[in-house]
C-alpha cells in the first residue's frame, strides 16, 4: 500500500518544522514547500492527496498564488485544510474549496483530527 502524501506549505520555518513533527511518525508521506513559488513548482509535478497551507506568502499574494493553484486543474481533487491566523480564513476556505479552516495557532491534536477526518 502506498502512502499518502502530504504537501504542508508554510513560510514560518518554526511553524514548517512544528507541523512537520506533528505528523512524523505517521504513515503519510510528508513534503514540504516554505514559499508559494515553492509549492507551486513542487504542485506542477505532483499531486499529494492533501494539502496544508498557510494564506501568507512573501513571495505572493493569496489571491495571485490562489489564482496560479486553481489553475492546476490536476489539483481539482486534492484535499485542502487552510491554516492561518487572518479574519478572512473562512472566504479563503471557500474560494479555494478547502474542506477545512485551522485558526493559528494549531495543537498537534487538532492537526491530526483534521488530516484523519480528510484522509481516512
Amino acid at each position: 500500500m502506498n502512502a499518502k502524501k502530504i504537501l504542508i506549505i508554510e513560510d514560518a520555518k518554526d511553524l514548517l518544522l512544528l507541523y512537520t513533527r506533528f505528523l512524523q511518525n505517521t504513515d503519510y508521506e510528508i513534503a514540504t514547500a516554505s514559499s508559494a513559488h515553492q509549492a507551486l513548482q513542487y504542485l506542477e509535478k505532483n499531486t499529494p492527496d492533501l494539502i496544508l497551507m498557510d494564506l501568507t506568502f512573501p513571495d505572493m499574494s493569496t489571491m495571485d498564488f490562489c489564482e496560479k493553484f486553481t489553475a492546476l486543474s490536476h489539483l481539482d481533487q486534492v484535499k485542502k485544510i487552510l491554516i492561518s491566523g487572518r479574519d478572512d480564513l473562512k472566504t479563503w476556505v471557500d474560494v479555494f474549496n478547502a474542506q477545512e479552516g485551522l485558526r493559528k495557532p494549531v495543537e498537534r491534536a487538532t492537526m491530526a483530527k483534521a488530516v484523519t477526518t480528510h484522509l481516512p
